[in-house]
């Protein structure tokens, strides 16, 4: 406990000390009014590098501020900062700035990062960042763009910076919108219009049918054609094909029509400038037909608009089985058909559906019959109405999640297996090689795949930024951008209040396992680790504490130096950047991983502010899962020396905000011959005089030669 190490007059002034830094830091303000970011970078060299042909640019003015910019007497776009428009808050809810152009057609012209405060990006990870930022030149800036790491990218996606995708994804965002705000509030906003797919209320089929949402055509049996929105007939029979059609984009129509469940899954799930179009039919004649499986192309049904004919696809199709809007019928087709944006459909625009009904099932007609759909004024959108519902739009975060459904399963899955593992001690502890087995094997996991693969890493910075909410600096939805780290965030406050400490930085925490692998190759190649003395051990556990006041205090007084400070972390360069970085952070994070050799677990035991943060939670843990005997520390003192980080003392008793939870000490507890106080009941004599059985006394003193020597 936190009353074994610090003397009462210690905590006394450390809990002075930090109540001190945490009224001052909330007495200061949060931020003094600054200058326009751009007047601060503009120069003519920064306007030539954006635009290459410019002479000047006219003086920063209107709100947003925007300078703009001229070839000669012409003007030819503006230049603007993305922190004058639109929040710009980086993953640590540090700030950041990028200076963008556009022109007066609707494109990006260029862009600069010039003020960041996140250390990940540095060194190597620069020249990253300025290739990321050379995409956005030339590209529209109101379609919508998709932040992508690695691979190869399809229409509409931007690479993300290597190891910094969640950075990538804000950077996106905030020059996408800003340049859409200068554009609008310079009347360079185009003539379309959007789709509300905000705004929902109620209604039924009928009722859609009365206001256009949904269009009708009918196609009766000796071949005239019906048009409009009427009733179904009463017997199908008499129709060769009897279809309605509706665009499900608005929240209005579509959640209406398809339930919640299926259009936050089919529609909502969608890019934001995707269509999502609903076609349902009965009759004697299928509009989708057998063809569409062997070609994958729909040959009964197109789109046409202002004179663009468009084709649809197997792949965008999606069945339904059934309607939820009261008052709808029953269909036997029902069919979601998904238009991407890189089609360059206009879901606002008036478009004409065609049918074209095979003459038997051989030789097809032209396409003769079609529907003209208008979408309904209610659910246009004018360019100023775009600006706020592009605020609206569901939460960056959402794609994110989507994207990486694969990891976030595989993760879950392993939370779940070690949730298992820490219900089931007891069995496990009697099976050691099982155990030994399984131990390894979920440090490997965690070191590669978590770590290195999938770069889940907690890290003391996460704790930070959570802490610039009390000054109203924290963003949810940057939180929430990197899944895994959410996931494993939850999961570990949640076990913290349970078991402690232990679950994260003995399981779950890359840079915790990189050490026990490397310090168990040591052992096997015969370096013997040293133990500390218990007076040493107490000298040097108030160190990590110490170390995460002192992030905290400069967290409150500037968030910049404290993103340096934690640099004692070497998570980002041991893990996240996979060791690609400069020497000096490679030298360091090697030098902690060898003193983890030395010193089992020397970084998690005495330095790692995260740990701290961890071992204060968990002194509101509800279980006491680790099994102790009544002989344990008086006489036996056999687990405190089993123990690999030194957690046990010499009264026996195990310091749970110390504990890493390896278990070894479980393992040794269930031992029946080489636990002393099992051995003693078993034998019932034969004790040594200080209360150990003679075979039980050997085979530890081996183990303590073999496990390191004491200083």
């Amino acid at each position: 406990m936190i009353g074994e190490r610090f003397p009462l007059r210690v905590r006394r002034s450390l809990l002075w000390v930090g109540g001190l830094a945490l009224v001052t830091a909330l007495s200061l303000p949060a931020g003094a009014v600054r200058a326009s970011d751009l007047s601060l970078w503009l120069s003519a060299d920064l306007r030539s590098e954006i635009f290459p042909e410019s002479t000047h640019a006219g003086p920063i003015e209107g709100t947003p501020p925007a300078a703009l910019v001229f070839e000669g007497r012409v003007p030819i776009g503006y230049l603007f900062a993305t922190s004058d428009v639109v929040e710009c808050l980086g993953f640590a809810s540090s700030s950041f700035s990028i200076i963008a152009g556009i022109d007066l057609e609707g494109h990006l012209e260029g862009a600069r990062l010039t003020r960041h405060h996140e250390p990940i990006i540095e060194g190597s990870v620069q020249q990253r960042v300025t290739a990321f930022i050379a995409q956005y030149e030339a590209i529209p800036y109101r379609r919508t763009w998709q932040v992508r790491p690695g691979g190869a990218l399809a229409d509409g996606e931007i690479d993300a910076i290597s190891s910094a995708t969640i950075s990538s994804t804000l950077f996106n965002q905030a020059i996408l919108r800003s340049a859409r705000k200068v554009a609008q509030s310079r009347g360079l906003a185009d003539d379309s219009r959007g789709i509300d797919v905000v705004r929902f209320e109620p209604a039924s089929w009928s009722q859609l049918m009365a206001d256009g949402s949904i269009a009708h055509l009918a196609v009766p049996a000796e071949g005239s054609v019906a048009h409009g929105p009427k009733p179904m007939a009463a017997s199908h029979a008499e129709s060769l094909i009897d279809l309605y059609v509706a665009l499900a984009t608005p929240a209005r129509v579509g959640r209406n029509l398809l339930g919640d469940d299926n259009y936050e899954l089919y529609v909502a799930a969608l890019g934001a400038e995707d269509t999502a179009l609903l076609v349902m039919a009965n009759g004697t004649r299928s509009f989708i037909g057998s063809e569409v499986y062997k070609s994958g192309i729909f040959d009964r049904i197109r789109l046409q608009q202002r004179g663009q004919v468009f084709t649809l696809r197997r792949e965008s199709h999606r069945h339904i089985a059934f309607l939820r809007a009261p008052e709808a019928p029953r269909f036997g087709e029902i069919a979601l058909l998904r238009l991407g944006a890189e089609s360059g459909f206009d879901p606002a625009a008036p478009f004409v559906f065609e049918l074209a009904i095979r003459d038997g099932d051989a030789i097809p007609t032209p396409f003769t019959d079609h529907v003209t759909y208008r979408v309904p004024e209610r659910y246009l959108l004018t360019q100023s109405q775009l600006a706020g519902a592009d605020e609206l739009w569901r939460p960056l975060w959402t794609a994110t999640w989507r994207a990486q459904i694969v990891e976030i399963s595989i993760l879950a899955a392993a939370l779940l297996a070690l949730t298992v593992t820490l219900f089931t001690i007891p069995s496990l502890a009697r099976r050691p090689r099982l155990y030994g087995a399984l131990r390894i094997g979920f440090l490997l996991f965690t070191l590669g795949w978590l770590g290195w693969t999938a770069g889940a890493q907690l890290t003391i910075v996460t704790v930070l930024s959570g802490l610039q909410a009390l000054r109203g600096r924290f963003s949810p939805d940057v939180f929430m951008l990197d899944p895994l780290n959410t996931l494993l965030m939850g999961f570990v406050v949640v076990t913290l209040f349970v078991w402690g400490r232990g679950v994260f930085c003995g399981w779950l925490c890359p840079f915790g396992a990189f050490q026990e692998l490397a310090a168990r190759v040591a052992r096997f190649l015969g370096v013997r680790p040293l133990r500390l003395s218990h007076a040493v051990q107490r000298g040097l556990w108030p160190i990590k504490y110490l170390v995460l006041l002192g992030l905290v205090g400069l967290a409150f007084y500037s968030m910049q130096t404290a993103l340096s400070a934690s640099e004692i972390e070497p998570f980002e360069t041991a893990i996240v950047l996979g060791l690609a970085r400069d020497w000096p952070y490679l030298l360091y994070a090697g030098l902690l991983v060898g003193a983890g050799i030395f010193v089992e677990r020397f970084y998690c035991r005495f330095l790692c502010p995260l740990g701290a943060v961890l071992a204060l939670g968990g002194l509101a843990r509800q279980l006491d899962g680790l099994g102790r005997h009544s002989r344990c520390g008086s006489p036996c003192r056999s687990c405190e020396r089993r123990c690999p980080i030194q957690a046990i003392g010499p009264t026996g008793r195990i310091n749970m905000t110390e504990c890493l939870y390896c278990l070894d000490c479980q393992v040794l507890y269930h031992d029946e011959v080489g636990c002393p106080a099992l051995a003693t009941s078993r034998a019932g004599s034969g004790v040594l005089e200080r209360g150990l059985p003679a075979a039980a006394d050997r085979r530890l003193d081996e183990k303590t030669s073999d496990e390191g020597r004491l200083i």
